[in-house]
């Protein structure tokens, strides 16, 4: 849940391996270690798994992964030794816990477009 994975990156506690123990912290975490547990893997999954630059290639209007580039050859280790030649693979997890905005909903009463609000929430 969303909720859950904004309040673990708050959270410094250590794990006790008890899936089913109660979370004692503050912030209050709403849901046992078990949850706790699973909204730091996707913490760390999500910042950790990266793939060669240019391997994949992105669809930059919808952000989706269209697939392995045709042409890619697998560079050389010395030339994988720098930080340039690594991308993320999974996206980055936003300041509102979730990988992409929400469409926004225009007020009925304005002439604003979704395409409009969406621009300025990116801004």
């Amino acid at each position: 849940m969303p909720n859950q994975l904004g309040i673990s990156r708050n959270i410094r506690k250590l794990f006790t391996g008890d899936l089913e123990a109660k979370m004692y912290t503050n912030p209050h975490f709403i849901g046992r270690e078990k949850h706790y547990l699973r909204a730091q893997i996707g913490r760390i999954s999500h910042a950790t798994t990266i793939v060669p630059s240019g391997m994949y290639e992105v669809n930059e209007e919808e952000q989706a992964e269209i697939g392995p580039t045709e042409e890619y050859v697998i560079p050389d280790t010395p030339d994988l030794a720098s930080l340039d030649a690594w991308s993320h693979y999974t996206p980055n997890i936003l300041k509102n816990c979730r990988i992409s905005h929400p469409a926004p909903i225009p007020p009925e009463d304005t002439e604003i477009t979704e395409e409009e609000m969406m621009e300025a929430i990116l801004a």
